[in-house]
């Protein structure tokens, strides 16, 4: 980036911004997995269902299937309920962001309950890469934990896509 505006700190944000949000859509994808994978349902089959939920929804959908085993399912359960203590992302996705000499502002604005309140949470690159790699991590701890190699994960996201796209 060449806007003189922009502190070196801001365009590092700027890109961890970036990171996170991959980090979290590869988070919310291993969900959707995970929920196909318990329902004994294919790729296509499993988008049907999941491709339309938002994260909580899909969380407590994964959670109240593993449930189902309490012990067997210990540590993705404890992993997913790490998962849905994570705010970053309605920060990262529902601010207004700005930025500043410090990295990118988020100004995360809300209207509960009929009060106006404004919170503003300042970011460096720093702080979202560090962001990104746990949400990372605890995308690896869920898939380890319910046998999702990474191979199954791309060729589960590849086979859905094709078959959505395919003609009939």
């Amino acid at each position: 980036m060449s806007d003189p505006i922009m502190s070196q700190e801001t365009e590092r944000a700027i890109y961890g911004l970036g990171f996170f949000v991959i980090s979290w859509s590869v988070l919310e994808a291993t969900l959707e997995v995970a929920i196909a994978k318990q329902l004994g349902l294919g790729p296509k089959d499993g988008s049907h269902i999941t491709a339309g939920m938002q994260f909580k929804p899909k969380a407590v959908m994964l959670k109240s299937l593993l449930n189902r085993d309490k012990t067997k399912n210990a540590g993705a359960i404890a992993t997913v309920d790490k998962v849905m203590q994570r705010g970053e992302r309605n920060d990262a996705l529902h601010s207004v962001i700005g930025w500043d000499e410090r990295g990118l502002v988020l100004n995360r604005r809300r209207n509960d309950s009929g009060t106006f309140t404004s919170k503003e949470k300042p970011y460096t690159g720093v702080q979202f890469i560090t962001v990104a790699l746990e949400i990372a991590g605890l995308s690896g701890d869920l898939k380890s934990a319910l046998g999702i190699s990474d191979v199954d994960y791309v060729n589960w996201l590849q086979e859905a896509h094709k078959e959505a796209n395919k003609s009939e």
